[in-house]
Formats: C-alpha cells, structure tokens, sequence
C-alpha cells in the first residue's frame, strides 16, 4: 500500500497534479486541483492527456475526479446577476450547477410579471424579501407551481429534471419531483436573476443568516444590443448602458464594503479562457480552484464544439469564436448609437474592450476585441 502511494505521488508530481486536504474545508470532496499554469503559457502549452479528461486544442486539460455525496451545515447561496439578458447568464448558471449538490431557479423574477403583472420586481425591497425566501426555499406553493409550468425555467433546475425531461414524454411525471425537497438537500442554491438592479440586494450581503455569494456577469454592450435587435425585443444603448453604468458603481462600492462576498467576470473572458475563469470563479465561491468531471463534459459539450447548434436555451458553440461573433451581425445604427453614446464609452473603457469606429474595422479579424489579446 505505502509501495502504490509512492508510485502514485511521483505520477501525479509528472503531470503537475498537487493532492488536496480538504478535511477543514466544508466543501470535503474528493477531487485534485487544477494546475498552476499563467493564461500566456496555456496557449502555447501542448495538451497532457490525464485519466477521465478529454484533449482539448491549445490549453492545458484539468485534471478530475469524482465527486462525494457528502453534504454541507449550512448551503451555498449563489446570486447570479447580469445588467439584461443576452449576456450568457444561461450558460454561467449551466455552468455553476455541475459543482455537485447544486440547484438553480431559473429567473424568479419573471413570475411577477408573466402571471401576477406584480410590480414587485420594481420595487427593491420587494425583491430581496423575494429572492431571500426563494433562497431558503421558502417560496409559496403558488411559485412552485408557476416555476414548474415553465419548463424552460424547470429543466434547470437540478439534474434529475434535466433527465427526466430529456427522456421522458410524461411531462406530469417530471413536475412530481419534489422541488422542495431537492432545495431543502442541496449544497449549493443559485439564482439566476437579470430583472433587479444591483443597488436592490445590498441588505442581502448585509444578511448574516445567509451563506451568500453575488456573481456579477457583463458582456459587451454591444453585442447585447445586436442581439436584442435580432430578436425583436426593445432596448436602446442608453437603457443598456445606463443600468450597466449603475450596476458598475454599484458593484465598485459592494466590492470596498464587502470583499470576499462579490465576484465579477465578462462572458468574454469565460469563452476564451474557461478553465482559467473556471479556477478563479470556484477559488472564489469553493474556497479551491477545483473542477469536476461533470464541470470538464460541460465545457468540452457547450464551449468546445465544432459548430453552434442553437435551441431553446441550449447552445453548442466553440466559445473562442461565437464570443464576438456580433461582430459581424451588429448593423451600422446600432454600432453608432453604442459608440457615439457617453455612457456606453465609458462601460467598454471599464470592460477593457475596443471601440471599433466603424463596421469595417468591427468587421476585421485583425482588431482584437479585447485589451489585453493586443499583447
């Protein structure tokens, strides 16, 4: 046994693979960390191969393991926010429900406005109350059964629904899953929320009863814009610009106040390193830079695929290139209105992105969106 233990240490000492203690952290998984290596090295590093991984082209595969059904004291509350939608706030929550034990409500919010036309998603203190009780699961039976009626809200929700949906056509069978149940046992509640301002949520970082963590999510203005033009829906850049704006400051402020509670990152930055903003993100909510094997199957599914299959809120895409891929949708109107606008320059000097000043050079390969690719 000592013999295969050393055997082992030198393996994993060849692959730069470092053995975790996690007997003091609530988290107690059995897992192994991601290696140490600077986003300059990854893309020019060759792909290692490591048992349960898949290759990945031009970036240093993590490595995995599985993971326990131990279960935590006192749950992880995720509070998932973005400025609007188009951001990619979907694909982050995916993403934050394969760390194992997790639940996600899909947009709660939204229930104000489909069904009761109540005007509390308006109102700030009205949302926080909201957001708390649906955090504790203590949501009314009337959400429930609003939250299961949206199925493209459901299916979200823990992978047990996914599944059922996915291979099931009894769609009643599915809705008997006790929603309740699985939020009382979870580890980890996240709320995916795009229909609240920032500022509205300050109380529930003040919370002590609460275990809770805000994830601030942008994206470029404006690919939203483009986006939202696409599809039809009303917006302009200064309603996009100016909710960023005050988020933004709100978020600059909550970040002073309270440090290791919030946690802000561009969907940009999470397509062209996912692993890197992985390590980051989970350091940050987990207390160690870990991934699992469900976490690495997303990736490869949702981020890495060879071509982009778009339905419903499912999305298949190599996210190193849909990531700007506005570029060449966005119209001249909507180009102008974002960049001519005071406000909308000063969210993409703060996101770190060109201004193009013209769809000819939006349109070129050759002008990097991001600051940081110019070097």
């Amino acid at each position: 046994m000592r013999y295969a233990r050393v055997v082992f240490m030198v393996i994993a000492a060849c692959f730069g693979i470092t053995l975790v203690n996690y007997a003091s952290s609530p988290y107690k998984e059995n897992r192994v960390s991601l290696p140490n290596v600077a986003r300059s090295q990854t893309k020019e590093m060759k792909p290692m191969t490591v048992v349960q991984t898949v290759t990945q082209p031009k970036m240093n595969n993590p490595p995995t393991a599985k993971r326990t059904s131990e279960g935590h004291n006192r749950p992880l509350f995720i509070l998932l926010m973005s400025s609007s939608g188009r951001t990619g706030s979907t694909l982050m929550a995916k993403l934050l429900r394969t760390h194992g034990g997790s639940v996600v409500f899909f947009e709660p919010l939204f229930r104000t406005i489909t069904m009761l036309n109540d005007p509390c998603h308006l109102n700030g203190t009205c949302v926080a109350q909201f957001l708390k009780d649906v955090a504790l699961c203590k949501y009314t039976k009337d959400f429930e059964e609003w939250f299961k009626k949206w199925t493209v809200f459901f299916e979200v929700f823990h992978p047990e629904v996914s599944y059922c949906m996915q291979y099931t056509d009894d769609l009643e069978k599915c809705k008997k899953i006790d929603v309740r149940g699985r939020c009382l046992n979870s580890r980890v509640r996240i709320i995916k929320v795009i229909r609240s301002r920032m500022a509205w949520v300050e109380d529930l970082l003040k919370d002590d009863t609460l275990n809770m963590k805000l994830i601030y999510l942008t994206r470029d203005p404006r690919a939203t814009l483009s986006s939202y033009n696409q599809l039809g829906w009303g917006n302009s850049a200064p309603t996009q610009c100016g909710d960023m704006k005050k988020d933004l400051d709100t978020y600059d402020r909550f970040e002073r106040l309270y440090p290791k509670k919030v946690f802000r990152t561009q969907i940009e930055t999470l397509s062209v390193d996912p692993y890197g903003t992985i390590r980051n993100l989970f350091g940050f909510l987990f207390g160690t830079p870990v991934v699992e094997d469900e976490t690495v199957e997303f990736v490869n599914k949702h981020m890495r695929a060879k071509s982009t299959v778009y339905g419903g809120l499912k999305i298949e895409a190599n996210s190193t290139e849909e990531y700007q891929s506005w570029r060449w949708e966005i119209t001249q109107e909507i180009l102008n209105a974002s960049e001519s606008n005071a406000v909308c320059q000063v969210i993409l000097k703060r996101l770190g992105h060109v201004v193009f000043g013209s769809l000819k050079r939006a349109r070129d390969r050759n002008v990097k969106l991001l600051d940081y690719e110019k070097n």
